[in-house]
């Protein structure tokens, strides 16, 4: 079977809705696609427009990397680990960091009260990614009872990401910034579950109970990099997605590797 064949029916296997986007980083040649533009609810994805976002109110002086952002006991989500020591002060910096590597939901709260969601999702609109919103914080579930929630769509993660690589959404200094943040992902759950080797990639996870997304550039061999995005959606349970992207990532790995 031709790999892409065999890509798009893992993709289609189950369990669950996958979407799946692979394209050129450079040219953003599509190479293979599945129902790319589906609109999905975006899990921790949505910590990519986030991140973007913060960085152009620093680069049009509206924030600082070196600002301190105080956080209290009310605002500390169960999950953090970042917090688990109790109420801190945080530079923005620091913020943008512990949300993509360990997708910490204090700290995304944190910048999101900081920015607004009005400001992130002008930004999104602003720059074309008309899949991508932002309407409720991290573990909000009373938002999410009241038909709140955040999205976004294979396609709107690759303008993200190819802006990014092309240092084109933001000032290069500021694309720079973005690309060693999303370097640092300790998230391997995803591409990463059936990938042995050494692999420069700079991506976002995202999970939710019914959701399991991954996106991102890989930085191969023997080609020029590429941005994968999958994301799986109606799952029957949680982290049920993950085999399937991670059989995903290692195909395509393996062959454009």
């Amino acid at each position: 079977m031709d790999w892409k064949q065999e890509v798009l029916s893992i993709a289609q296997a189950g369990p669950g809705r996958a979407s799946l986007l692979l394209a050129d980083a450079g040219s953003g040649e599509t190479l293979l696609e599945w129902d790319a533009d589906r609109r999905v609810v975006s899990a921790s994805t949505i910590k990519v427009a986030i991140l973007l976002s913060a960085l152009r109110e620093v680069e049009q002086g509206r924030a600082s990397l070196a600002e301190e952002i105080f956080v209290p006991a009310p605002h500390i989500l169960p999950d953090s680990e970042v917090f688990d020591g109790g109420p801190q002060a945080l530079t923005l910096d620091e913020l943008l960091r512990w949300m993509i590597i360990t997708s910490d939901n204090t700290a995304t709260n944190a910048l999101i009260r900081r920015l607004t969601m009005e400001r992130v999702n002008a930004f999104c609109q602003a720059q074309g990614w008309g899949s991508t919103r932002l309407e409720r914080c991290m573990l909000d579930y009373a938002a999410i009872d009241a038909g709140r929630n955040n999205y976004t769509s294979a396609r709107d993660q690759c303008a993200m990401f190819r802006g990014i690589y092309r240092e084109e959404v933001l000032s290069p200094g500021m694309c720079g910034h973005a690309m060693e943040i999303l370097l640092a992902q300790r998230c391997k759950d995803d591409f990463f579950r059936y990938i042995p080797q050494p692999l420069r990639a700079a991506h976002k996870t995202g999970s939710l109970a019914d959701v399991d997304h991954d996106s991102g550039i890989f930085f191969l061999a023997d080609r020029p990099p590429v941005y994968l995005g999958v994301f799986v959606t109606d799952l029957p349970e949680e982290g049920a997605g993950r085999r399937t992207i991670g059989r995903i990532a290692k195909r395509v790995v393996d062959e454009l590797q």
